[in-house]
């Protein structure tokens, strides 16, 4: 997620350049020397070298603003204008000037009472909760993104790569609990932020003096508010709301292998982590009980009912609970600190010396799969494919990118520091978690699996490596990196369907205590001045896309501090649905419905430890657009369900190209 503005990109999420992809590799080579160095297997947490504590500036973060009421209405009309016609405009026009000054400014002031009396979280954290959670889509391919980590030379094979993951997950596990992880904060001048002496200062300090402090020297603390649901969490099913269970004290993960699950105890009693060579024998054991070359996987494979619809859902889990022996299984599911899948499907994605290649079955088996060997209601699935590429597919109801951005970073440069890991000798034996199904059940698992392979099916997923230029190229030439890509997506749907339409890009709020995100619509005003500026092929090309860009940072800034208008407008509706069966005429009017309906989402999803991510279009005749900027390149995981992921990921690249031209001459 970028957290733009001053801000630039949060500090774990500085890019890799395409030139230097191989970087891991060497890395790792070096670390591969690992019998010459101390056994660190033993090691219960990672290596972090702060002194402060992880929630030290939770309590002092500063409360994420109302928008002025008319603010909100102004950047709305600015955000509707380039979607509709000038006669739609000028009704929407009087709609919203009737909202500000009537029923608007009354939901206003029942947000800021509401606000008010819950000063301990944001005005939108509950909210957000509930539109999630009340959603009744399958949580698959609507909301489920994943990300892709860099493969690592030093454990190439499944079970090695699934252990050593494991391992270092553990690690950021008990550091979190211990609460010896780093704050999360984002260093402007870390030469006046960072060190023994500003730390030893700031523990000795209230929370709010070390907020200031922080501030004051340029490091500005963010939320870790959503960290605790990162392990031992899951979404469960009702028929109206879902429910987030959060289990404080498992000592399991939950294994998947051809669909079966696997209860596997990786911390002791007293809380320390089982060895690595104990968890590689167990994950041995399960693959040996149904070898990847005899094909006797689950007939019934209950995960697929997490592919359901939440209502249908729901249901069949209540039939299932019925059965004391099903409980018990849901139950250990349920609490688990997380679910490692490991697949009997390779990936295709590879590091070479020419760099990156991958095609779009590699994301599609991080993104959906078969649905065989998952469970989609965990907060987060660590997946390993069969020659050991892994990923995280994550539910998204209970938190943002952010803590899982960084749970990802901290394991993958733990397990590159930890080397080969320490291999167990004998296989222990693995018996799977047993389900009772009735008739009703077996017969809804067959349907959800015609339903999924349909739906699947159906999706178009086109990856795209672009290697032309990069943020090098941007910066040198003084422009956004994020705002140019952005204009490339508008300008290459234009290029797709003569017409610009409603953009969300997502951006973190983590600044503010209980943050969620807000949204930043790229297209603008300004955007589509810069579209038929190139369509023309006028001269001041290059002036209208600086302009473009230029805007596009303004909102992208104002989002980040809490100013944007998606989500105040969201609050408002929602206070009124409580109030009311009957919404404002504002709500009701054309061109809310047209700026809502997102018909492009996107979102940065590439890292230091990250070499790719994706996610669904958000509606039937969108896209989905993960994209990733690096030094030298961009990485573009594009989908769409009417067979134009390619044909759209064509004229994005299309666009660079025009667009590096203007900047050339």
């Amino acid at each position: 997620h970028v957290f733009p503005g001053r801000f630039s990109y949060f500090r774990r999420v500085e890019m890799l350049s395409i030139r230097s992809m191989t970087t891991v590799e060497a890395r790792a080579g070096v670390r591969a020397l690992s019998s010459l160095l101390p056994d660190l297997s033993g090691e219960q947490i990672l290596s972090q070298k702060t002194r402060i504590g992880t929630y030290k500036y939770q309590p002092a973060l500063p409360r994420l603003p109302i928008p002025r009421l008319e603010q909100t209405c102004s950047r709305y009309l600015a955000s509707v204008q380039p979607l509709v016609s000038p006669e739609q405009f000028e009704k929407t026009q009087k709609i919203t000037e009737n909202f500000l000054m009537g029923v608007g400014n009354d939901l206003n002031k029942a947000l800021i009472a509401h606000d008010s009396a819950n000063r301990h979280s944001s005005y939108i954290s509950e909210m957000w909760f509930d539109m999630y959670l009340r959603d009744r889509r399958t949580v698959v391919f609507n909301h489920n993104p994943f990300m892709r980590w860099w493969n690592d030379p030093q454990n190439p094979g499944q079970i090695e790569r699934a252990t050593s993951l494991i391992m270092s997950s553990l690690r950021f596990y008990q550091t979190l609990k211990q609460e010896k992880l780093d704050p999360e904060v984002f260093h402007t001048k870390p030469e006046k932020s960072k060190g023994v002496l500003y730390e030893t200062l700031t523990n000795m300090l209230p929370a709010k003096l070390a907020y200031v402090l922080a501030y004051s020297r340029g490091a500005y603390p963010l939320d870790m508010s959503q960290y605790p649901n990162l392990f031992g969490t899951t979404r469960v099913p009702h028929p109206v709301k879902d429910e987030i269970r959060h289990f404080a004290d498992s000592n399991h993960i939950v294994v998947l292998w051809r669909g079966q699950f696997y209860h596997v105890n990786v911390r002791n009693e007293d809380g320390s982590n089982k060895s690595a060579a104990e968890v590689h024998s167990r994950l041995k054991g399960i693959m040996l009980s149904q070898p990847a070359n005899v094909h006797t996987e689950e007939e019934f494979p209950v995960g697929l009912l997490t592919s359901l619809d939440r209502t249908t859902w729901a249901g069949l889990r209540e039939d299932l609970i019925a059965n004391k022996m099903n409980e018990e299984s849901l139950h250990l599911i349920d609490s688990a600190l997380f679910v490692v899948c490991l697949d009997d499907v390779p990936s295709a994605f590879s590091l070479t010396p020419e760099g990156m290649k991958g095609n779009a079955q590699d994301a599609k088996l991080f993104l959906h799969s078969d649905g065989i060997n998952r469970w989609w209601d965990k907060s987060f699935s660590l997946i390993v494919s069969a020659n050991g590429a892994a990923g995280v597919n994550f539910e998204h109801s209970w938190g943002d990118g952010v803590a899982v951005l960084r749970y990802m970073t901290e394991v993958f440069d733990d397990a590159l520091a930890r080397g080969a890991i320490a291999q167990g000798t004998d296989a222990i034996p693995a018996d799977p978690l047993a389900f009772h199904l009735s008739d009703k059940v077996k017969r809804a698992i067959k349907d959800a699996n015609q339903q999924f392979q349909k739906k699947a099916g159906s999706l178009g997923l086109e990856f795209v490596k672009f290697g032309a230029f990069g943020k090098d190229f941007l910066k040198s030439s003084k422009i956004s990196p994020d705002g140019t890509l952005q204009m490339a997506i508008q300008l290459g749907h234009w290029k797709l369907k003569g017409k610009l339409v409603s953009t969300y890009e997502s951006a973190s709020t983590a600044a503010f205590k209980h943050g969620r995100t807000e949204t930043i619509r790229s297209c603008t005003n300004e955007a589509v001045a810069f579209v038929q500026a190139m369509a023309n092929k006028r001269t001041d090309r290059e002036e209208l896309l600086r302009a473009a860009v230029h805007k596009h940072f303004e909102l992208s800034k104002n989002a980040a501090m809490g100013q944007g208008h998606d989500r105040h407008l969201f609050a408002l509706k929602y206070i009124s649905e409580r109030q009311s069966s009957t919404l404002p005429d504002f709500y009701a009017d054309p061109s809310y419905s047209t700026m809502s309906t997102s018909i492009i989402s996107t979102s940065t999803l590439v890292g230091s430890a990250i070499c790719s991510g994706g996610f669904g279009p958000v509606v039937p005749e969108g896209y989905g657009v993960g994209y990733g900027m690096v030094d030298d390149g961009c990485v573009l995981n594009v989908t769409n369900y009417n067979n134009e992921a390619g044909d759209f990921a064509a004229a994005i690249v299309e666009s660079l190209h025009d667009i590096y031209g203007v900047l050339k001459r």
